[in-house]
């Protein structure tokens, strides 16, 4: 990113590390969307990097979700979802972060209620597709730029 630009006044001036890791989240390739949202991370100053840790730890939560590993989930859109929280209604973040963020929302109430009523779900299965009944309700977002 150039000196005086923010990720967040527009899409045209996004980081392409940006860009990136939100084609890969769409494409729910989540490990490769934390390892360039990480790196970017990395770069980054505020509020850019709250924005950025936020949605790598929500792809981070997506990842354990697909495998079946559903506490994991939901401790990683606990940490995640505060910091996307802070770019709700920003016209000048460069996503439509408000639709991902009730999506995400959605997901942390089904897991938090069924891993209540499922006090030992079943142990994570590395590469469980689907994932494990009552939890498949869960919905993946997509993001989109402004």
């Amino acid at each position: 990113m150039k000196q005086g630009e923010s990720a967040h006044e527009n899409s045209s001036n996004v980081d392409p590390r940006f860009r990136k890791g939100i084609e890969q989240f769409n494409d729910r390739e989540f490990f490769e969307c934390h390892e360039v949202l990480e790196a970017l991370w990395n770069d980054q100053s505020e509020p850019e990097k709250q924005l950025t840790q936020g949605i790598l730890q929500i792809a981070v939560g997506y990842y354990h979700y697909l495998r079946g590993n559903y506490e994991g989930t939901r401790r990683l859109f606990r940490r995640g979802l505060p910091r996307v929280k802070l770019f709700c209604e920003n016209p000048d973040c460069c996503v439509l972060i408000d639709p991902f963020i009730a999506i995400v929302e959605d997901g942390l109430r089904i897991l938090e209620a069924n891993l209540l009523a499922t006090p030992n779900p079943q142990a994570p299965v590395l590469g469980a597709h689907p994932p494990n009944e009552p939890f498949a309700e869960i919905q993946i977002p997509k993001m989109s730029f402004r």
